[in-house]
C-alpha cells in the first residue's frame, strides 16, 4: 500500500530538483563569461605588474648612471669623455700637425698634404658626427701605423674611428701615400 504523503513527497522532490536545475542553468547563462573575464583581468594585471617592475628596474639603473655621470671621476664619465669634448677645427688641425712635427724631428717622415674636415650632422647614436680626411705621405709603413695608433688612442685628446682604410705602397721611392678617412663623434 502506498502512502498518500509519498506521492506528495516525490512530487515536491521532483519540483525541487527541477527548480534547482533550472536555476542552475539560469545562473550559468548569466555568469558564463564572468570567470573568463575575471581570468583575463587577472592576466592583464599580472602583465602590467611585470611591465612596471621592468620599468622600475630600468629607472633605477638610469638613476644610478645619472649619479655616476654627475661624479667627474667616475668610470662612466671616462667612457664617454670622447663624446663630450669640445670640437674645434683649429684644435684638430693643431692636434694632427703637432704629431707630424714630432715625427719629422726623428729619422722618419710624415708630410700632411691635405686635410678636410666636414660636419655631417647628428649620427644614429645621437651625437654629432664629423669626418676628417687626412692625405699624407709616410716614409715607412711603421710610421703610418704609428700615426693611426696615435689618432685612435684612448688616451689622446680626440678618439677618431676608422671605418675602412686602404693604401698602396710605392715601390720606386719607398714612400707610402695614403688617405685616411677618420670619423669623430662629439657633443655640441
Amino acid at each position: 500500500m502506498k502512502n498518500p504523503d509519498y506521492n506528495q513527497y516525490t512530487k515536491n522532490n521532483f519540483l525541487l530538483y527541477l527548480i534547482l536545475l533550472v536555476s542552475f542553468f539560469i545562473l550559468l547563462f548569466f555568469t558564463k563569461n564572468f570567470y573568463s573575464d575575471l581570468q583575463v583581468k587577472l592576466d592583464t594585471q599580472s602583465l602590467k605588474e611585470q611591465q612596471l617592475q621592468k620599468k622600475e628596474s630600468t629607472l633605477t639603473s638610469l638613476n644610478e648612471l645619472q649619479a655616476k655621470l654627475k661624479d667627474p671621476k667616475s668610470e662612466a664619465v671616462e667612457e664617454i669623455k670622447w663624446f663630450t669634448g669640445v670640437y674645434s677645427d683649429e684644435n684638430i688641425l693643431e692636434y694632427i700637425y703637432m704629431y707630424a712635427q714630432k715625427v719629422n724631428l726623428t729619422d722618419e717622415r710624415l708630410v700632411v698634404r691635405d686635410m678636410v674636415i666636414e660636419n655631417e650632422g647628428t649620427s644614429d647614436i645621437w651625437f654629432e658626427k664629423a669626418t676628417v680626411t687626412v692625405s699624407a705621405v709616410f716614409s715607412a709603413e711603421s710610421t703610418m701605423l704609428d700615426f693611426i695608433t696615435y689618432l685612435t688612442d684612448v688616451g689622446g685628446n680626440y678618439k677618431f674611428y676608422i671605418d675602412t682604410f686602404e693604401y698602396e705602397m710605392n715601390a720606386s721611392t719607398g714612400n707610402i701615400q695614403a688617405t685616411i678617412p677618420l670619423i669623430l663623434y662629439y657633443n655640441k
